[in-house]
């Protein structure tokens, strides 16, 4: 019995142990499982961070958000040293761009800052190949060979070290690295899975980057390119809404403020009724068949007329569709003025000729008729008085066309200046003193003190302010007032303006005027206005004119300070 008892005691115990063994098996399985688990979940926990992290990050925080994650990853997975090898445009070289690691560790910078890919042509080829390297420092043979890469591995104490490559869309950019510096470390799966998913966020976040920053310098090279042209662009969409535009700083030409159109249809803006005709045409055609318009317009900025050359072309998206228009505007008013003016030269040429030769013409009868005039206010003593006032009507008129041949010669001599100092108000007071002014009518000088001296020609300068006085006298048969102001308009510019409350003129002659043989006086040949056209830009200046039908004109001129010949 006692024998027998024994031996089931010990059938027990082996038992009991056994099974206690197969619970303390099951309890670091557990306890396994759980750290296991734990280690899942922070993993899980540090990608969803690093994930949040790289969410509609701005592009300029990227860097930073970059070198961040190394920190959370390397920190989290025990290495020293976290970093980013990007393969250069080129592909001649892979450089270090972000890196991270422990405060007592040597730092890649300033020691390995970029590899050579023909000097490892076999590394990067196997990491084009999506390959990951997984190296002992201690397993790579100390060869010659290998002496440059050993010794720069001994610097930085790496003793392993994996290397990941980061592929976008097919595409090797770079890889991703972890040291190992205190210890040799076999990098588990769950650890390579690790670097593998920050390799891919870190890959996209890059390749954005890269995406965005060639975005940028692209529109900055078209926005350098299209300043640089000096011409006046606009971007529209499908619905001829203004989204975007660009000017160079030197010019002014909008015709609005930006606010005032910028997410309005070209519509909504009041453009000049022509102005718009010509855009809803153009942007018509460009829609339908996508060829480039081109017209040219002008329009009233700031109280000047200027001219444009406009090019309409179309906008596609993705699908190469019709998605809006750009138009590209090149202020041509320089342009025109030279072609107006060269015109304008030609007729004046002709004319000057024509009217210098009828003008010698006439002279001669109208002598005749002088003197036979003479000859009877001498000869007829008491004579009736019929008589009488007949020859004095021809005396009258006898004097009225030879101011009309003085007018004619004068503007076929067109004499250049004979410049020197001048004080423009004396010349305007001196022009006024020779006019008859009516009673009804109330001259005001408003002159600027202190003017600088110009250099003109006096006497030219006289006779175009005394015509643009005498056209306002006349302009006001009922009365009225003239006010006469003179100014520094800039360092380099005088400007004297000659306002009348007379009949004013319409806007469609306001051009005209200034033309030859173009009057609308019922007496008069025309040649006032152009003849002091002709000797303002004689003296490198330039003549506007402003006007509303019954409310008078303002005829504004403009000389330079300094002598500029045209």
């Amino acid at each position: 019995m006692t024998g027998s008892s024994h031996t089931t005691d010990n059938k027990y115990l082996d038992q009991l142990e056994q099974k206690t063994k197969e619970l303390q098996q099951e309890i670091a399985e557990r306890k396994q499982t759980e750290i296991l688990l734990n280690q899942h979940l922070e993993f899980i926990k540090l990608i969803s961070v690093i994930s949040s992290d790289f969410i509609n990050l701005e592009t300029a925080k990227i860097d930073d958000a970059i070198n961040k994650a190394l920190e959370l990853v390397t920190r989290f997975t025990s290495v020293e040293r976290g970093y980013v090898f990007l393969l250069t445009k080129d592909e001649k070289k892979l450089e270090l761009t972000h890196e991270w690691c422990n405060q007592d560790v040597l730092a890649h910078k300033g020691i390995l800052e970029s590899i050579n890919v023909s000097d490892f042509q076999d590394f990067v080829d196997s990491l084009k190949r999506g390959e990951i390297a997984k190296v002992h420092t201690a397993d790579i043979p100390r060869t010659p060979e290998n002496k440059s890469m050993t010794d720069v591995l001994d610097l930085l104490t790496i003793k392993s070290f994996i290397n990941l490559p980061i592929i976008i869309s097919n595409k090797f950019i770079g890889y991703i690295g972890f040291d190992a510096t205190i210890n040799q470390t076999e990098w588990s799966e769950g650890t390579v899975n690790t670097f593998n998913l920050i390799g891919e966020i870190i890959g996209n976040t890059l390749e954005r980057k890269r995406a965005e920053e060639a975005l940028r310098e692209s529109e900055e090279r078209l926005r350098s390119t299209i300043l640089s042209l000096d011409d006046l662009v606009f971007v529209l969409d499908k619905n001829g809404v203004f989204l975007d535009y660009y000017q160079t700083e030197s010019k002014s030409g909008l015709y609005v403020p930006p606010d005032m159109f910028l997410g309005k249809s070209y519509k909504e803006i009041a453009l000049p009724p022509e102005v718009e005709k010509f855009y809803e045409t153009a942007f018509n055609v460009v829609a339908a068949d996508g060829s480039v318009q081109h017209f040219d317009y002008s329009i009233e900025i700031n109280g000047e007329k200027k001219w444009y050359s406009a090019n309409v072309s179309m906008r596609k998206d993705r699908l190469g569709k019709f998605n809006g228009t750009t138009i590209v505007a090149r202020d041509i008013t320089e342009r025109k003025q030279l072609q107006e003016r060269m015109v304008r030269q030609e007729k004046l040429a002709l004319l000057g000729q024509l009217a210098g030769g009828v003008g010698h013409e006439l002279r001669n009868p109208l002598g005749a008729i002088k003197n036979a005039v003479y000859f009877l206010n001498v000869a007829l003593e008491n004579p009736e008085p019929e008589v009488k006032d007949t020859l004095g009507l021809l005396e009258k008129e006898v004097d009225n066309s030879e101011r009309i041949i003085r007018s004619l010669l004068d503007f076929a001599r067109n004499k250049p200046p004979r410049r020197q100092e001048v004080d423009i108000n004396q010349i305007v007071r001196d022009s006024l003193s020779h006019l008859h002014i009516p009673e009804n009518i109330r001259v005001k000088n408003q002159f600027a003190q202190s003017l600088p001296a110009i250099p003109a020609d006096a006497d030219q300068l006289g006779q175009a302010f005394g015509n643009i006085m005498l056209n306002a006298i006349q302009a006001m048969p009922r009365g009225g007032g003239l006010i006469i102001k003179s100014k520094l308009a800039s360092p380099g510019l005088v400007t004297v303006s000659f306002a009348d409350t007379g009949i004013g003129i319409a806007k469609e002659d306001q051009e005209k005027i200034f033309e030859p043989l173009i009057t609308g006086k019922a007496k008069g040949i025309g040649l006032g206005m152009a003849i002091t056209k002709t000797l303002v830009e004689g003296h490198g200046g330039a003549i506007q004119v402003k006007s509303e039908p019954g409310k008078g004109s303002t005829f504004t001129v403009k000389l330079p300070v300094f002598k500029k010949d045209k």
